[in-house]
């Protein structure tokens, strides 16, 4: 069976989060994000106390949110899409050890198998969000998986919706392995 042929939407939560798990965080002004993009607290000063400042995750950086759509939907945005353009509020989900979600693999050089079932990977470099569904450009890159070193995720499996095989554009259940905060994290 061949997984129908569909675009990257970065991690989704594999279960829909409770409201009070989500957090306010403050999005830096020129940094494009979709749904689903990783997010790191930057060393940038807050606004205010309360509140972290953050940017989109990098291909070799820790991950400390996944973006789930802004504060005020209404403003600057289409579809929870952050455009950039001024400083705003999103809200976001905090990643921890046992948080799963679900990503696209991306099968450049070769689509992932059971074998790869325990497995670390990275997810594909940062590219700006789809502008018209809002969606991250982030996928699990095949290519990277290993069976250790540092890595974005840890490959649970796949999705166990129905209708997902191997293959190229498959869904994978991955839990985040590069946490930011951490025990023994030693700031920013």
């Amino acid at each position: 069976m061949a997984n129908p042929v569909r675009s990257a939407f970065g991690l989704k939560p594999a279960r829909i989060p409770d409201q009070h798990e989500l957090v306010v965080v403050e999005l830096t002004s020129g940094t494009i994000l979709g749904i689903g993009d990783t997010l790191s607290i930057s060393a940038s000063t807050p606004d205010d106390a309360t509140t972290p400042k953050v940017t989109r995750g990098t291909a070799s950086g820790t991950v400390s949110h996944v973006y789930m759509g802004l504060k005020d939907p209404t403003h600057d945005s289409v579809n929870g899409y952050y455009d950039g353009v001024a400083t705003d509020y999103g809200l976001a989900l905090p990643v921890n050890n046992n948080r799963e979600f679900l990503v696209m693999e991306d099968a450049d050089g070769g689509a992932l198998s059971a074998a790869n079932i325990g497995n670390v990977a990275d997810l594909t470099t940062a590219a700006d969000a789809d502008s018209v569904t809002g969606r991250s450009a982030f996928a699990l890159d095949s290519s990277t998986a290993a069976t250790g070193g540092a890595k974005h995720v840890v490959i649970l499996g796949l999705s166990k919706a129905a209708n997902i095989a191997t293959g190229a554009n498959a869904i994978w259940r991955v839990r985040i392995n590069e946490l930011q905060l951490v025990d023994g994290f030693a700031g920013i």
